[in-house]
């Protein structure tokens, strides 16, 4: 047998060993002092989206790669078939239908969410939209992508982090005023809800 020169080597670490992070007594000998925390502030997501159920208040006047993806995404969701007995109206038909308006849903999702778990979204008309009022309107399932609301390309993120969907809430001070509202800011608040 002969000796093994190589047994004195000693291997370089490639990375430096920092020191412990000062953190308050009850978090001694935590993970939390040996490692550094990332992505803990909530993130946006966003998505367009159709409302129905409109008193006559909606408006499909979008972008036009909006426009289409809406109409993809609507033909995806079987609008226009008639497999369930019930003739659907056409993705066209519907939108142009003054109960249905095309939409923005943002949200932020928070930090450290679980699969399930649920967040508020606002939904906003969009700026070029005639809509007046999304109150009584129902969102259809959307996905919130990051920059998902982008309207030179709205399909084009790829990752789906949420999704909303259910009855929107108005300003309670406007949502059941019937006819014509004066007040800019009335007006303006119609066009949100969450």
């Amino acid at each position: 047998c002969s000796h093994d020169k190589r047994a004195g080597v000693k291997i370089q670490t490639r990375y430096t060993v920092l020191p412990a992070k000062q953190v308050p007594a009850y978090l001694k000998d935590t993970i939390l002092e040996r490692c550094d925390l990332t992505n803990t502030e909530q993130f946006l997501v966003s998505g367009y989206s159709v409302v129905v159920n409109l008193n006559g208040t909606g408006d499909s006047v979008a972008p036009n790669r909006v426009r289409e993806y809406i109409i993809n995404e609507m033909v995806k969701h079987k609008w226009g078939s008639s497999l369930s007995g019930i003739p659907m109206p056409s993705p066209e038909q519907a939108l142009r239908d003054p109960r249905v308006a095309i939409v923005q849903v943002d949200g932020y999702l928070p930090a450290g969410a679980r699969a399930g778990q649920r967040f508020d979204v606002q939904v906003s008309a969009l700026p070029e939209s005639n809509t007046t009022s999304l109150a009584g309107g129902d969102l259809f399932q959307t996905d919130l992508r990051v920059f998902g609301a982008d309207p030179s390309d709205p399909g084009g993120a790829v990752n789906n982090f949420a999704q909303a969907e259910g009855p929107l809430f108005v300003n309670p001070a406007y949502a059941l005023t019937s006819g014509a509202v004066d007040n800019p800011s009335a007006k303006q608040s119609l066009r949100f809800g969450v």
